[in-house]
């Protein structure tokens, strides 16, 4: 989420936070394609069709749907129907001068003022890295024929003002 920062608002802070188990999955996900590397298996000059490190990491991103609204280290919260323990929620108040509100998915690493500037952020890192190892670091890069690693939604509301 974000606001206009010339407005006031959300602290920018808030940003796109990333589930702990996400995180240790893109992880090790770069050590084995680090390791590929040194071996001289792939080249990190050109995409593959098959992502070694992302079939690795398969062990914990194929499981950790059961970690999806639970409780522990690496629970995270999802709206998918079912309770979400409250220790995993989250709340931000939204100042009263606030106009209007961007909310992402994490398919947008970073939340532009608009949906313009997030896609030719977004654009801006996959050249710089394809793989998703660096500044992208996740379960998954992008491979021959996507435009992206992961699905995305951008969503502004506007009209707050004077709730």
């Amino acid at each position: 989420m974000t606001s206009d920062s010339r407005t006031g608002g959300l602290p920018a802070s808030v940003g796109q936070p990333r589930k702990l188990v996400d995180q240790v999955a893109a992880s090790f996900r770069a050590a084995v394609l680090a390791a590929e590397v040194a071996a001289g298996a792939i080249s990190m000059d050109r995409l593959v069709e098959v992502d070694p490190g992302q079939l690795a990491a398969r062990a914990l991103t194929g499981r950790q749907g059961g970690l999806r609204n639970s409780t522990g280290p690496y629970a995270y919260a999802a709206i998918d129907g079912r309770p979400v323990p409250p220790s995993l929620v989250v709340v931000h108040p939204v100042p009263g001068d606030v106009d209007e509100l961007v909310i992402a998915s994490d398919g947008y690493p970073v939340i532009g003022e608009t949906l313009a500037e997030s896609e030719s952020t977004l654009a801006l890192l996959l050249e710089k890295d394809p793989w998703c190892v660096a500044e992208l670091a996740g379960t998954k890069g992008v491979l021959p024929g996507q435009v992206s690693f992961d699905d995305r939604a951008y969503l502004r509301v506007r009209g707050l003002g004077g709730r």
